[in-house]
């Protein structure tokens, strides 16, 4: 099964995102919103959602419901992302949520970063305590931070900033291998990047990706 069938599959799954799928989805999105039917199913879940939110029974659900529609939006809507993440960190921050706190403080790097705010973004992540973070996050941690040195490197594409953006970037994807969770597809898909990035090896990395 190819990619593009592999998270299709997982969009006709029952409407809220769930922990196994999430990274693929994030990293996807921007490919399958392209697609008629994959779009007409995104904005279902996105209904279902808002539903869940205006009914959630206490702020934790409220917290993942957030999470949740940040996940759907972020590449297809930024507004709507950077929308839903504010009002996420607003809520974890008056319950004094530490894990929803740190969790839509990495989300915010990632959105800044895929938004081209890469300064904004760098202030931001250089604000989080890694040492603090729980275990559970560290993974999209280091994710985020590959994907904003990554960006700047293409950004800058030069002799000077670029190597060392892309050098510090791959070291952030490999470190986030420690923390990988579990899930063929989602294993393969990461051990793919690092095939691609670190060990330039294609041959593998088509492997994976396949």
């Amino acid at each position: 099964m190819n990619r593009f069938l592999l998270i299709l599959f997982l969009f006709l799954l029952p409407s809220f995102v769930h922990a196994d799928n999430r990274w693929l989805l994030l990293r996807l999105d921007s490919a399958l919103s392209a697609k008629p039917e994959a779009k007409k199913q995104k904005m279902h879940t996105i209904s279902l959602l808002r539903s869940s939110l205006a009914k959630a029974p206490d702020d934790d659900r409220a917290l993942r419901v957030y999470d949740d529609l940040y996940t759907e939006y972020h590449v297809y809507s930024y507004d709507s992302a950077a929308f839903y993440l504010k009002r996420g960190l607003a809520l974890a921050r008056k319950d004094n949520d530490t894990y929803y706190i740190q969790l839509f403080s990495i989300r915010k790097v990632e959105l800044l970063s895929i938004a081209g705010l890469y300064s904004e973004a760098e202030r931001l992540a250089s604000a989080i305590d890694y040492h603090r973070l729980e275990p559970s996050l560290r993974f999209s941690y280091y994710i985020a931070l590959f994907d904003l040195y990554r960006n700047l490197a293409e950004y800058c594409y030069d002799d000077d900033y670029s190597p060392s953006y892309r050098a510090f970037s791959y070291s952030c994807l490999q470190k986030s291998m420690m923390y990988l969770p579990h899930g063929k597809g989602l294993r393969y898909y990461y051990l793919g990047d690092l095939a691609k990035f670190v060990k330039h090896d294609r041959t593998l990395a088509r492997y994976y990706y396949k």
